[in-house]
């Protein structure tokens, strides 16, 4: 399974190191770890255990509604 941003998303990497998800569909903004945005950026498959930080933030992305899981290796 692969992360991805939804459609209309857009991820903006900050100088310090993390990085804002702007969702233009919901006009929402939400900061993420450095971590998940190179998940994102790299279009990084899951498919090991992560760190329950990271699986937290996952879990609250996919709840929001700006990511998805795709198909692929």
């Amino acid at each position: 399974m692969i992360l991805v941003l939804n459609e209309g998303v857009r991820l903006i990497a900050m100088p310090f190191g993390d990085a804002i998800v702007v969702d233009r569909t919901r006009l929402g903004v939400q900061q993420v770890s450095a971590r998940l945005a190179g998940l994102l950026q790299q279009r990084g498959a899951v498919d090991r255990l992560l760190p329950p930080t990271l699986t937290e933030e996952i879990r609250r992305g996919l709840a929001d509604g700006w990511m998805s899981f795709e198909e692929g290796s």
